[in-house]
């Protein structure tokens, strides 16, 4: 019996309540990133074929591909280029200041 999860997920607002409700529900997601991150998907509307799920299965995962990444430029190898390192900076900048005046603001 195929089950709908339609009003399941309405109630589910954050990443956080997806995970958990794929973890409890689902007990084959507990030990596989991958298979969890399918299964979140899943219930967001965005479904592969079974042929595409065991591709995905197989290939690197995002967080091995980002910490090798971070290895290499740890060393100085391949580092990004200089003014967009310098543009996320500023921009990440702005959000905080704005953030810490919104917050002035609520605490006057």
């Amino acid at each position: 019996m195929k089950v709908d999860y339609s009003e399941i997920k309405r109630n589910l607002k954050t990443t956080s309540d997806l995970v958990e409700f794929c973890l409890d529900e689902f007990p084959e997601t507990r030990g596989s990133d991958k298979k969890l991150a399918l299964k979140v998907w899943e219930l967001q509307g965005f479904r592969l074929s079974p042929e595409k799920q065991a591709m995905f299965l197989k290939v690197a995962s995002y967080e091995t591909v980002r910490r090798s990444r971070q290895l290499l430029q740890s060393k100085g190898l391949y580092m990004p280029d200089p003014v967009k390192t310098a543009q996320r900076s500023l921009l990440g900048m702005v959000h905080r200041k704005i953030h810490r005046d919104k917050k002035r603001e609520a605490d006057v």
